[in-house]
């Protein structure tokens, strides 16, 4: 059935055969009474989002942190890695669920109502069996529904939606239940309000009383009394004096002044008065414990001693909150909507890679990879244990034993002999140049590979912001597309300053990164100890700068004017709003393709000029450039490969002072994995 025309207009009761038949009824209070139950949490906060600022604040918190984490639509493939889906209906469902939502409110919407009701339910309109897709999905609150139960088994074999312009009946297939346990219904989901209802309460009278005491309350400094009684004029006139001088909240803590015999007392704050304010304290932490927030997810820092306090705070807001309500939601959404079309190999995931809260710690991280390499773990290995997003590489599932670098079965296979002299070792050759290019390509193999560990958790890092802000910025472009532009003319629709402006915001702790890499894999090929990285260091700021200045516009110029090219072709053609969105999908699926290259070079880069600044300043003279030597590797770098240039020189025959350099033309820029070692003076 289409919900928009049986829900939204006014057609009155909607009967629908389907579900009824005679073992149909409808539950009792016990399944039924949400609306009840909810009406009992308490007497005036009946609507707690509304009423209560800590509820609207935990509840907020969780829904647009899992919302603005983007929901990824991947398939699996066979014999190959699972893909991306970046078009098509599932992609299409899920970016534009109903014309009142888009994707990131469809799931905002499901956690609030999880967060008020325990529960939410999706409606998946024009589902005609599992093995169906739904054209829409609507979310709406779960007080409007009832589940149907079958007459003899008792189980729920549909759902009955009830709302302004009638009831509607739905079947299995075209709802999605989402429910917190509740082990005092077997249906409905239990609401955490249940369980905060009394430090609700208190908090909202507390808040009512301090907005009644200073509407109408007198707050007096203290007290002078008078000996024996006052006549009516005195007391009439005392009266007067005493509001017109001390009523309301402007005027509290003035001294009262009485005439005649006077005494004076101290008002003090009492105990009562003490204790009034750490209820208020304690209602707020059990609100949040319910809701799984800290006060710093509050923005409160009153217990926080430092910034890695604030960061454990949100790290802790993530792994205990949030990511178990996205793994509930991948799943439910996978069972109740994917397993039964096309064999199960569709299914959403929310990419957790762009949350910064939930970046280790780079520095760490290799740290700990680097003792378990010298532990005889291989990289692939590794990549797995640490999560560092890396891809599989062929030559990752064999340990490279720390002495010379070869397979560790290379070295169990060969028999020990006598040491030999150099002499004789030479002798084995066909001439000496053959022993030094061995130890040449063991070189380049080892810190080119020590690069690429290194290098890949960045480039990915790097490539999941930029795809995030391509996606954000494609439902920002679509929703405003209409045919009112001037030929020719994107500026409606996307204004260039303020997307460069927010692609800035987003790379600059991902250069900050990347500077700190090159420093680190500096430090580590030099040797060097208890050095330690200064961001603020007017170097490291200048190259980072440097970045920011050119690289976002760049790339924010490079995306309009493609969109200029296609409504204006759009248009010229006389084509529909729905022709000309289109065609601006196709341009956000080419600058997708285009989120590794990006990522690729600006990590690659901004790493070589914090590693080629780090040696420069710790006294490094010349450095030698390395290179894959593998069929990617472009023919001017090839020829590069074991070259020695002094710092801050050209390499010769080459416009590149180190790999990456942005002042170079960009064909030798893009895409470079290249990089430079020290050369110790002779």
């Amino acid at each position: 059935m289409a919900i928009i025309q049986s829900i939204m207009s006014k057609l009155g009761y909607i009967p629908v055969e389907k579900i009824a038949g005679p073992n149909m009824v409808l539950a009792d209070a016990t399944f039924k009474s949400l609306s009840s139950v909810m009406s009992q949490i308490s007497g005036e906060v009946s609507q707690a989002y509304a009423q209560s600022v800590w509820v609207y604040a935990s509840i907020s918190a969780i829904s647009q942190n899992i919302s603005n984490v983007p929901l990824k639509i991947t398939t699996e493939v066979k014999d190959k890695e699972p893909i991306t889906i970046e078009s098509g209906p599932e992609y299409e469902l899920f970016n534009q669920p109903n014309p009142l939502m888009n994707g990131k409110q469809l799931i905002e919407a499901t956690m609030i109502y999880m967060g008020l009701r325990g529960e939410a339910f999706w409606i998946l309109e024009d589902r005609e069996d599992v093995t169906k897709l739904p054209t829409r999905i609507w979310c709406f609150d779960p007080i409007r529904f009832m589940p149907i139960l079958d007459q003899i088994s008792g189980m729920v074999i549909g759902w009955r939606y009830t709302g302004k312009v009638g009831a509607i009946d739905f079947g299995l297939h075209e709802i999605i239940h989402f429910k917190y346990f509740n082990p005092y219904n077997d249906v409905r989901g239990l609401a955490p309000l249940q369980a905060a209802k009394t430090s609700i309460d208190q908090d909202y009278y507390s808040g009512q009383f301090n907005k009644t005491f200073f509407q109408e309350g007198a707050a007096v400094g203290g007290y002078i009394t008078v000996p024996g009684e006052l006549s009516d004029t005195q007391y009439n006139r005392l009266q007067k004096q005493f509001d017109n001088r001390h009523k309301g909240y402007n005027k509290a803590h003035r001294v009262g002044i009485i005439e005649g015999g006077a005494d004076y007392k101290e008002a003090k704050l009492t105990q009562r008065d003490m204790d009034f304010v750490q209820m208020k304290k304690l209602s707020r932490e059990e609100i949040f414990a319910v809701y799984k927030v800290n006060s710093v997810v509050m923005g409160l820092y009153e217990d926080i001693k430092s910034f890695e306090g604030i960061k454990t705070a949100h790290k802790t807001f993530w792994t205990e909150c949030l990511v178990p309500k996205t793994t509930y939601l991948e799943e439910q959404i996978w069972s109740r909507l994917f397993s039964s079309i096309n064999g199960g190999k569709v299914w959403v995931k929310f990419d957790l890679s762009t949350v910064s809260a939930l970046q280790e710690d780079f520095e760490k991280k290799v740290d700990i990879g680097e003792k378990l390499q010298k532990m005889g773990w291989p990289i692939n290995a590794i990549n797995k244990r640490l999560e560092l997003g890396m891809e599989d590489v062929s030559w990752g599932d064999v340990w490279y034993a720390p002495i010379n670098l070869v397979p560790i079965a290379s070295v169990e296979a060969t028999p020990k002999e006598p040491a030999k002299s150099i002499d004789s070792l030479t002798k084995s050759f066909d001439d000496l140049e053959n022993l030094v290019k061995i130890a040449e390509d063991a070189e380049r193999e080892r810190v080119w590979k020590s690069y690429l560990t290194s290098q890949g958790p960045v480039e990915r890092l790097f490539k999941a912001k930029i795809e995030k802000y391509f996606f954000d910025q494609r439902k920002r472009v679509l929703g405003k597309v209409n045919l009112q532009f001037s030929k020719g003319v994107s500026d409606g629709i996307f204004d260039p300053a303020e997307e460069a402006k927010m692609l800035e915001n987003i790379m600059k702790p991902i250069y900050e990164l990347s500077i700190k890499t090159g420093f680190l894999i500096a430090i580590d090929e030099l040797g060097l100890s208890g050095v330690q990285f200064v961001p603020l260091d007017p170097d490291y700021l200048g190259a980072m700068s440097m970045k920011l200045t050119n690289i976002p516009a760049q790339i924010v110029g490079t995306i309009k004017k493609q969109l200029d090219e296609a409504i204006t072709a759009g248009i010229a053609a006389g084509e529909s709003v729905v022709e000309i969105s289109d065609r601006v999908r196709h341009v956000y699926n080419m600058a997708h393709s285009r989120a590794l290259t990006i990522a690729r070079t600006e990590a690659g880069s901004a790493i070589s000029h914090g590693k080629f600044l780090t040696m420069k300043k710790n006294g490094v003279k010349k450095h030698k450039w390395i290179t894959a030597l593998d069929e990617e590797v472009r023919d001017s770098h090839s020829s590069l490969h074991g070259k020695v240039a002094l710092i801050g020189d050209k390499f010769p025959g080459s416009s590149l002072k180190y790999p990456g350099d942005s002042s170079a033309p960009a064909k030798e820029v893009i895409n470079c994995r290249c990089t430079t070692i020290s050369v110790k003076e002779t």
